[in-house]
């Protein structure tokens, strides 16, 4: 797998025990999720945004009528 960097010091994957590794497995693993959320977290953002200028808009359109 090769090497993995903490705090500026590389480490040889293959020198890891295996704990080590499946932590470094889970890590993977979150960064992962986190990329994954952070994705779904945009994708909502400008999803709220849309709905907030739609219903300014209807509120303006009906402005007179209120």
């Amino acid at each position: 797998m090769g090497t993995i960097t903490i705090d500026d010091v590389e480490y040889e994957f293959d020198d890891l025990t295996d704990e080590q590794k499946a932590i470094v497995g889970q890590l993977s693993r979150c960064q992962q999720k986190m990329a994954e959320l952070q994705s779904e977290f945009d994708i909502v953002q400008v999803a709220n945004a849309v709905y907030v200028n739609k219903l300014k808009a209807l509120l303006a359109s009906g402005e007179d009528d209120v």
